[in-house]
């Protein structure tokens, strides 16, 4: 039997944006996904609290001061559960988010598994959240294929391509606008997790989804 996990975001922000809130679900699934833990994820606008509740297996995350003693008690708790140190470190650096409409930020990303451009399902869920905002927008997306550092520059550079095209073809298929879609890819060329851990390389296979004026 699975887990259930409440989580309950405090955004301290005046955007209240179908795009604000698929962004923060694809984020949460990315960091906190795990097979065996079943999710509710609910986002509310106003004060920020600090608090911070066990009961069994059911928890209640509303965290906005930045204390470290808040941080390393997440992460106790979440290592019981079997949930990543990252999950608890995003919720708590996400606990008090201001959102700037800057287009050069990352909308969402999905990842991949190791030499390969399918989508997961993992990855078809966020697509299908950024797919189900964009409906009646007129923004358009840059979709940017990353890998890991092991292969050829040249062949990682054409894989990130070829994820790149994954997720352009899924969202084409989900009603998003193809004319407002471009592809671009960094290949090994831009890590954002360290390659010499195989954790760092497995968060690296990965499409990073911009907005962009159309």
């Amino acid at each position: 039997m699975k887990s259930k996990i409440v989580l309950s975001l405090l955004i301290l922000s005046a955007c209240t944006s179908a795009y604000a809130k698929a962004m923060k679900q694809s984020e949460f699934i990315s960091y906190c996904s795990h097979e065996q833990l079943e999710y509710q994820l609910d986002t509310h606008m106003g004060e920020a609290k600090r608090v911070y509740e066990k009961q069994g297996q059911m928890m209640l995350v509303k965290a906005s001061s930045k204390t470290d003693y808040v941080l390393n008690l997440m992460k106790a708790n979440f290592s019981e559960t079997g949930l990543k140190e990252e999950c608890a470190e995003y919720l708590y650096k996400n606990s008090s988010l201001k959102l700037d409409g800057d287009s050069s930020d990352i909308f969402a990303r999905v990842n991949f598994s190791f030499d390969d451009d399918k989508l997961t399902g993992e990855s078809r869920h966020i697509l299908q959240l950024l797919a189900s905002s964009l409906k009646d927008s007129n923004s358009g997306l840059q979709l940017i294929g990353h890998t890991d550092s092991i292969g050829r520059e040249i062949y990682n550079y054409e894989l990130g391509i070829k994820r790149s095209e994954s997720v352009k073809t899924y969202l084409i298929e989900n009603s998003v606008n193809s004319q407002g879609i471009l592809l671009d890819s960094k290949g090994e060329n831009n890590p954002e997790f360290n390659n010499d851990t195989p954790g760092g390389r497995e968060r690296n296979r990965r499409v990073d989804i911009e907005l962009t004026a159309f």
